[in-house]
């Protein structure tokens, strides 16, 4: 959620906007960017960090270190996190739950970083 209210935020979308009709423009931007990304239904953390990093790209000319490194993290825990297991809580080993838990607390911790 983190990265999908700093992505949208990033591209002018008030906090309080009804987000389901910016879901379809945004990805047809950064299609448009990068070319096809999945968007797993819009829940995809590499999606949600991509298009922070093109939209603060096209809108700045610049990525700042805090969103490179939010897009590095939402990639690599896109590796190994699936929408299913928000529901199947004992397909992954404790020790990756808790490791991915440390990385959502990252984005806790520079979700306003993000969202400027």
């Amino acid at each position: 959620m983190v990265l999908k209210h700093a992505a949208l935020r990033a591209h002018h979308i008030p906090p309080n906007a009804p987000v389901h009709g910016s879901l379809a423009p945004a990805r047809a931007r950064l299609n448009q960017w990068l070319g096809p990304v999945d968007h797993e239904s819009y829940h995809s953390l590499k999606f949600w960090g991509l298009l922070l990093q093109e939209t603060v790209r096209q809108r700045t000319g610049i990525v700042p270190s805090t969103v490179q490194e939010a897009t590095r993290r939402a990639t690599r825990l896109h590796q190994h996190w699936q929408v299913a297991l928000r529901y199947r809580y004992a397909m992954i080993p404790r020790t990756d739950a808790q490791e991915f838990f440390r990385e959502v607390g990252w984005f806790n911790a520079k979700a306003e970083e993000l969202w400027k």
